[in-house]
């Protein structure tokens, strides 16, 4: 994190004016945020990001990112003892600090707000123009996002009111999402508890050799994971101690809950642990060799989620640590398909594909060009194809044909992808197949807005289509695929299209 800042002297000290523009440096150590993509403005919406502190530590000091130079800044600053809840559910937790249409040019000095390991910091904060009470948030990367707080691995998720904090001061509520941008405040902290073990040595051992990286890769069935436990604690604080983890499977993003107690075992402390199906391997130890985590059979489906999470015991009741675990460090996305097409290859519509609509599909990297309408991102990086409906468009039809694929890679004949229908006047959207004739059988069929998108929210609902249509219809020698979207009738009806994959 680099401040800008018109000032050459460090946080908390005596203000020297200089017209030249310096950046500066977190004393002690920062919340580092993913890269800025876009501006989110808004007059009725604040954003942020929340996390649950791995170790004891101060926020010392807060700035919101003014990309825009727009001259003003808004923050809000909570400490709970629970996460926010998901959205649509609203929270108010303790608001701790704050600050309103103040200069942006000068990070905000907080006095050293302490968090104890565990509980739960809310961020939200956005620049502005003077005496504007327009929101105009910095955004991140989407979804949930690997990173560090003060050099301590934690991961970090988008939060938010549905409202100018600078026109209601307090909010009026928080909420949280798994996927979405993560608002970008930057925050200094200093770190006061002991440093927590790390995750270290992660690699897929099988089939191939190569390092996974803590967000990412393919894993598939009966595949090993190898990892262990380094002494981060210092002069081997640490070693010896048993650690078990907990390898959480679920559906999609995973949200957080509470580990449930073990049997004859005394938890003194525990990582958070997702919803899903919790596989417990083990037992390691602080400083031991790797350990094995075999994939186990016929728990996976194309989009779910991997977590490793320590859970460190005791079997000794009076015993304290001098530690916590780590929370929810690796995350991978399963994403084996016998087919898949997720448009990123050439930036161009993919060969073999055929359209025969009024107009054509348009492979996008970026938001599409209109307001309220359409992703602001693809749901894998980099690429997605979209109807764009502005002018002619509006009610015009649009058509593509898949490439043929032998049906020996759709074994399960199960149909993912992922769609965006966030506009007011998006239209329909048919899905069908090839019978092997030339005659295409419907398999859904999708009308109007999706009910739970919002443009800069969640933006991408994973479908799943079952190719026999539950035994009615006979899967082909090789599949084709028609996608075919007739506008709404307006220039919101953009819709989107991710991640075509047979299984």
């Amino acid at each position: 994190m680099r401040f800008t800042t018109m000032s050459l002297c460090l946080i908390g000290a005596t203000t020297s004016f200089s017209t030249t523009v310096v950046a500066q440096s977190c004393p002690a150590g920062e919340v580092v945020l993913p890269a800025y993509t876009s501006t989110f403005n808004s007059a009725a919406g604040t954003r942020g990001f929340y996390f649950q502190a791995p170790v004891s530590m101060t926020i010392d000091a807060l700035n919101v990112p003014d990309e825009g130079l727009l001259g003003e800044q808004s923050v809000e600053l909570f400490i709970d003892n629970a996460a926010p809840p998901a959205f649509p559910a609203l929270a108010t937790p303790p608001l701790v600090f704050s600050a309103y249409q103040v200069s942006s040019a000068t990070p905000l000095s907080t006095g050293g707000i302490a968090v104890s390991a565990g509980q739960w910091v809310i961020v939200m904060g956005a620049a502005s123009l003077p005496g504007s009470t327009t929101m105009a948030n910095s955004y991140g990367a989407p979804g949930i996002f690997s990173t560090t707080v003060g050099g301590v691995p934690v991961d970090i998720a988008r939060c938010g009111t549905q409202a100018s904090i600078a026109a209601t001061p307090g909010g009026i509520g928080v909420w949280s999402e798994s996927g979405g941008s993560v608002c970008r405040v930057e925050m200094c902290v200093t770190i006061t508890g002991a440093v927590p073990p790390s995750l270290v040595g992660v690699s897929e051992a099988i089939p191939g050799t190569l390092p996974l990286a803590g967000v990412g890769g393919t894993v598939r069935d009966l595949d090993f994971i190898s990892w262990n436990y380094d002494d981060s604690v210092g002069a081997g604080a640490s070693l010896g101690f048993p650690a078990l983890t907990v390898w959480n499977i679920g559906v999609g993003t995973l949200p957080t809950g509470v580990t449930a107690a073990l049997p004859g075992l005394v938890q003194l402390n525990a990582a958070s642990t997702p919803v899903g199906n919790a596989v417990t391997s083990g037992p390691n130890v602080v400083g031991a060799a790797n350990g094995l985590f075999m994939i186990p059979p016929g728990i996976l489906s194309n989009g779910d989620q991997i977590r490793a999470q320590a859970l460190i015991l005791d079997l000794n009741p009076a015993l304290t640590l001098p530690l916590s675990p780590m929370f929810n460090v690796l995350t991978w996305t399963y994403t084996d398909c016998g087919y898949l097409e997720n448009f990123d290859a050439s930036g161009a519509f993919p060969a073999g594909y055929v359209q025969s609509g009024t107009q054509n599909w348009t492979v996008d990297a970026n938001g599409t060009s209109s307001g309220g309408t359409g992703p602001t991102a693809a749901s894998t990086l980099p690429n997605y194809v979209y109807a764009e409906t502005s002018g002619a468009g509006g009610t015009s039809t649009f058509i593509f044909d898949t490439a043929p694929t032998p049906s020996t890679n759709a074994p399960t004949s199960t149909l993912n992808f992922h769609l965006s229908r966030i506009g007011a006047t998006i239209g329909t959207l048919d899905v069908s197949m090839d019978d092997g004739t030339g005659t295409f059988n419907l398999l859904a069929n999708y009308a109007g807005p999706s009910a739970t998108q919002t443009q800069g929210g969640i933006e991408w609902d994973l479908e799943v289509l079952d190719l026999t249509a539950a035994g009615t219809l006979t899967v082909p020698a090789n599949i084709v695929l028609r996608f075919e979207y007739t506008g709404g009738g307006g220039f919101t009806g953009d819709l989107a299209i991710d991640n075509i994959c047979l299984r």
